[in-house]
């Protein structure tokens, strides 16, 4: 065993204690194209059904550079039968690249009955485990900003943790600013946070004081009849006072692109029309 243990009793331990015979074995490969599809012409016809989505998923980490050896394996039984791995074998055909991989093989075939039975994290949680504070509403920022950079407002999955942390990792200082004025508790009901948050952080670099001002005018109540906020706020406490459903991801994203656009032009208009279609920060 190499020495890559930092906890000497741990070490110690796991060199005294006796290997147990299961009869399965493991080898850590270099997963290639071509051996993936060797593995994947014998799969299990007890494996899920393929996911489109998450072969992709899993192709643009890989293809990105952020996809990372952690242990998981690729399992296989006592026929030869793959009964765990298909949808990272998958990628790595799609991605074209080649990937370490653990490969447990010799598994009792019934094994596949208790795989994937796992509490599996969720990005806040990998953000709170990172250090950081409000975690689930800075993984939220961050999925509504790379689902915008998509062009996808309506999907509410597909995001991986790898993408969000290369995307904080880009501007950290940046991102923690717009999201310390978005978790303001005025802001509730005033549409989607963490969309909030996405046209703040993109105005914020067109420009940053018309940016702070639109939110802030807006959390402390503070605006002239002549102000764009105000009619941002009309909008807004009106689908309130009406019981109306908290604006979507489009629809807050457009509500708060236009009154950032009128803020820049010096434009006002007392009631807000809001595009269906997604409009552009100037």
């Amino acid at each position: 065993m190499t020495n890559v243990i930092e906890i000497p009793e741990v070490l110690a331990a796991l060199n005294e204690t006796p290997d147990l015979d299961t009869g399965a074995s493991t080898k850590i490969i270099m997963m290639t194209p071509e051996f993936a599809s060797t593995l994947l012409r014998n799969v299990s016809d007890s494996q899920r059904k393929k996911n489109k989505a998450a072969i992709a998923r899993y192709a643009g980490e890989m293809t990105a550079g952020r996809w990372k050896f952690n242990g998981e394996a690729i399992s296989i039984d006592q026929k030869g039968d793959l009964i765990q791995g298909q949808h990272r074998l998958e990628a790595v055909i799609e991605a074209d690249c080649c990937i370490p991989m653990l490969i447990v093989y010799g598994l009792n075939t019934d094994a596949i009955d208790s795989m994937d039975q796992g509490y599996k994290r969720s990005t806040g949680q990998l953000f709170s485990m990172s250090g950081h504070k409000n975690s689930n509403n800075l993984a939220a920022f961050l999925a509504s900003y790379c689902h915008y950079t998509d062009r996808n407002l309506h999907n509410l999955k597909g995001i991986t943790f790898g993408r969000e942390k290369a995307l904080y990792d880009s501007d950290p200082k940046g991102f923690e600013r717009t999201l310390m004025l978005t978790v303001s508790k005025e802001l509730q009901g005033m549409g989607s946070r963490p969309m909030i948050g996405v046209v703040h952080y993109l105005a914020s670099k067109i420009d940053q004081p018309k940016a702070d001002h639109m939110l802030k005018a807006l959390i402390e109540q503070d605006f002239d009849k002549m102000c764009p906020v105000r009619s941002l706020n009309k909008m807004l406490t009106q689908r309130l006072r009406l019981s109306m459903k908290n604006l979507n991801r489009p629809e807050t994203f457009n509500a708060y692109a236009t009154c950032f656009n009128m803020l820049r032009g010096a434009q006002y208009r007392d009631k807000l029309v809001v595009s269906s279609k997604l409009i552009e920060l100037i």
